[in-house]
C-alpha cells in the first residue's frame, strides 16, 4: 500500500529537479485561488443535499496536491493546490523519511511549504517510515539518529500544524520480518514525540493504524499501542481503504466499522481515506460517489479532527498499487469526479 508515497515523492522530487527551485517560479506575494468548479452545480450538489441534509462540518479537510498527468511541471502542481484550496484550508504533504540525509526532503519540503503559504494553507504532514535501507532497522543508532535528525530539520524549515511521525505503523508490527523490530520504532517514536514537543508544543504529533491491516489482526488487540502509547498522542491516525477488505460499495460500509476506535483512545481522531472507482475493484465513478456521504454516516460517532484525502488526480503510474491508480477527485486529465463535488459540498458546510 505504501508504494503510492513513495511515488508521490518521486513526482514531487521530479518537480525540484527539474530546474524549477524554489523561488523560480513562486513569488510569496502572488496568492493561489481557489479552483471554481462548474461541474459541482445542478444534479450533483442536489444529490448530496439528499444524501446527507443538514450536514455541518465541525473537522478540517487536507488534500494531496498530486498532479494531472503526473506532470512535472510547477504551473500544474500550483492548479492542484487551487484545487486543493477549494476544498479544505490543509496541504497534505507525504514525505518518505531517508533514514541516510537528514536533509534529503528539505527540498522538496520548501517548494511545498511555499505553495501551502501563497494558497494561505495550513500544512498536515505526514512521514512515511517504511523505506529503510536494506539490512537496517531500527536498533540502529544511526537509523535513530538520522531520523531525529530529519523531523528536526524539517519543524526547524517550517512548522507543519499537524505531524504524524509514523505513517501505518502498524504495517511494521505485523511484518513477518519487522515484527520483532517493533518495539524499537515504538520506543523511536517516543523520542521523536518528545524532541517535537520541546521543539514546538503547539504541533499536533501523532502516528497513524492502517485500520484494515487492524481489522484482519482484530484478535492480537492491535489497537492497544493507541493505549500503550499514552500521553505521547495529541490525537490518533488511521488510513482506512474499506476495498482493501471486500467492501466493494461505500453503501457497505457497516455502522461499527470503526466503532472499537473510541474504546482505545481519548484524544481527536484524524482519518487518511480513499476510495477507488476502478472496474478492477467492480467499482466506478457512480459507486465512488457515494463514498464521502457514507464515510461521514460510519465515522459520525468518534471526535473528528481532519479528514485526508490522498490523492487529488488520478495516478497513471504502472509501478503503483492498482488500488491507487483510479482513486483521485479528479481525472488523469484534471476533470471534476463526481466524487470531487461530493468534498466539495462537505467542505462548504464547514464553519
Amino acid at each position: 500500500m505504501r508504494t503510492r508515497i513513495i511515488f508521490y515523492i518521486l513526482l514531487i522530487s521530479s518537480i525540484t529537479a527539474c530546474g524549477c527551485a524554489v523561488g523560480d517560479t513562486t513569488d510569496g506575494t502572488n496568492s493561489i485561488e481557489p479552483w471554481i468548479e462548474s461541474a459541482c452545480t445542478g444534479e450533483t450538489a442536489s444529490y448530496y443535499a439528499t444524501l446527507i441534509p443538514g450536514f455541518v462540518r465541525d473537522f478540517s479537510i487536507a488534500s494531496a496536491p498530486t498532479t494531472k498527468y503526473m506532470s512535472t511541471n510547477e504551473v500544474d502542481l500550483e492548479d492542484a493546490v487551487s484545487q486543493a484550496k477549494a476544498i479544505g484550508d490543509y496541504l497534505y504533504i507525504i514525505l518518505s523519511c531517508s533514514f541516510i540525509d537528514p536533509a534529503a526532503n528539505l527540498s522538496d519540503y520548501r517548494l511545498l511549504c511555499d505553495f501551502a503559504g501563497r494558497a494561505d494553507m495550513a500544512v498536515s504532514l505526514a512521514l512515511d517510515i517504511s523505506r529503510l535501507p536494506p539490512g537496517a532497522a531500527f536498533n540502529d543508532p544511526s537509523i535513530r539518529q538520522n531520523y531525529l535528525a530529519e523531523i528536526e530539520n524539517l519543524i526547524l524549515e517550517y512548522p507543519p500544524n499537524l505531524l504524524n511521525l509514523c505513517m501505518e505503523m502498524n504495517v511494521y508490527a505485523f511484518g513477518e520480518d519487522t515484527r520483532e523490530d517493533y518495539p524499537n520504532l515504538v520506543s523511536l517514536y517516543e523520542e521523536a514525540y518528545d524532541m517535537v514537543e520541546s521543539l514546538n508544543p503547539g504541533i499536533v504529533t501523532y502516528m497513524s493504524h492502517s485500520w484494515e491491516l487492524d481489522l484482519f489482526h482484530a484478535a492480537e488487540a492491535p489497537l492497544q499501542l493507541f493505549v500503550d502509547l499514552g500521553f505521547r498522542l495529541d490525537a490518533a491516525g488511521i488510513s482506512t481503504f474499506p476495498q482493501i477488505v471486500g467492501i466493494e460499495n461505500p453503501v457497505e460500509i457497516p455502522g461499527i466499522y470503526y466503532a472499537d476506535l473510541p474504546l482505545y483512545i481519548d484524544v481527536p481522531v484524524i482519518v487518511e481515506c480513499g476510495f477507488s472507482d476502478d472496474a478492477a475493484y467492480n467499482s466506478s465513478e457512480t459507486i465512488a460517489l457515494d463514498f464521502p456521504p457514507e464515510l461521514m454516516r460510519a465515522l459520525d460517532d468518534l471526535n473528528l479532527l481532519q479528514v485526508q484525502l490522498v490523492e487529488m488526480h488520478d495516478l497513471p503510474a504502472p509501478e503503483l498499487d492498482e488500488l491507487f491508480h483510479h482513486m483521485g477527485l479528479r481525472r488523469y486529465d484534471g476533470a471534476a469526479k463526481p466524487i470531487y463535488c461530493g468534498w466539495l459540498y462537505i467542505a462548504d458546510a464547514g464553519p
